[in-house]
């Protein structure tokens, strides 16, 4: 039996994705690529097109609220517990914003990207980042 991070088999990798995944949209980006640019151009667009919201969503909003689940989170807690994080599921309700949109959640993460051949998601978004910026920006943020 093969075995993934956390000595979860695939068998029950392939088991969560499909409960927690199917009709989902999962954004798989690499560290530091712009993730929260993103989640907060979709949280924006979507607020406007299916609430008629004329205000920007907040980071807290988004965050909390919108889109709370981190797909490593959800889907690897046993990985997780002993840091403190929150890995319980939030499931959006009936009328949540990206419901309205068809999909029954949005999660995002900095998974590694092997994962993903095994996934359910209805889409995945994988978001990537110019190598020489990227080696400008870890500087900057290491420093």
């Amino acid at each position: 039996m093969q075995v993934l991070d956390g000595n979860i088999s695939y068998e029950e990798y392939g088991r969560r994705s499909q409960i927690i995944e199917k009709k989902s949209i999962v954004l798989d980006t690499i560290r530091k690529s712009g993730t929260n640019y993103l989640r907060s151009l979709i949280a924006n667009f979507l607020a406007i097109h299916f609430e008629n919201r004329c205000t920007r969503v907040s980071y807290d909003v988004m965050h909390n609220e919108l889109f709370p689940n981190i797909r490593d989170f959800v889907l690897f807690p046993e990985k997780y517990d002993k840091q403190g994080v929150r890995t319980g599921y939030v499931y959006p309700a009936v009328d949540h914003v990206i419901r309205k949109s068809g999909y029954s959640d949005f999660l995002y993460g900095h998974d590694n990207f092997e994962y993903y051949t095994h996934s359910c998601a209805s889409k995945i978004i994988h978001l990537y980042r110019n190598p020489l910026d990227m080696a400008v920006s870890y500087y900057y943020f290491s420093s």
